[in-house]
């Protein structure tokens, strides 16, 4: 498949969520704020955090679907050597790439836990070399696909603090591409609830 019919796919799944809510009796829809960061492979960081907003709609008992958008940054360290006069030299310069991740996931929800699982959508948004105090200055860098592809899988427990406010701390399992790039991370999420 190509770019244009996977994006395409993702844009109808996440707008048929939208319109199903409005089209179906609903239990209810909620829109939020999550925070979430990966604790394996990586360490957490606070520099590491990906932010995002979050909608998802209940349409029976258990059934829903959930999707997003989320900010996030990669980090990739390169050394660059030379040799001249006075001897070899090694310096290393770190290189953010951002991202902007589109979930497109299925919600079985319960009185104890809740269970999502889908397709994930990166889009790569551009790079910048971060104050590393290298004197090695990168003019170029490139990332290839310009979309990736994933999946999600989460593990949630909603918890109510109000009528209308809920708190959804989760265990996120998800990979982008291939399964060696998988990894663990937590998340909390605050949602409002219509």
């Amino acid at each position: 498949m190509n770019l244009k019919v996977l994006t395409t796919i993702a844009f109808v799944l996440m707008f048929s969520f939208f319109t199903s809510s409005m089209t179906y009796a609903q239990k209810q829809t909620l829109i939020g704020l999550n925070l979430n960061s990966n604790i394996y492979p990586d360490e957490i960081s606070l520099n590491r955090v990906n932010i995002g907003a979050t909608f998802e709609t209940q349409l029976g008992k258990h059934s829903g679907g959930e999707t997003g958008i989320y900010y996030h940054s990669k980090y990739s360290t390169n050394i660059t050597s030379y040799t001249d006069a006075s001897g070899s030299h090694s310096y290393s310069s770190t290189v953010a790439r951002r991202y902007l991740t589109v979930p497109v996931l299925y919600k079985y929800y319960s009185k104890r836990i809740n269970f999502s699982v889908g397709p994930s959508f990166d889009f790569y948004l551009g790079w910048k070399q971060k104050e590393d105090r290298s004197p090695v200055q990168i003019q170029s860098f490139t990332v290839n696909p310009k979309v990736r592809i994933g999946f999600l899988t989460k593990v949630s427990r909603s918890i109510p603090v109000s009528e209308k406010f809920i708190i959804e701390p989760e265990l996120r399992f998800g990979s982008v591409q291939t399964i060696d790039q998988a990894n663990v991370g937590l998340g909390i999420a605050g949602k409002y609830r219509f």
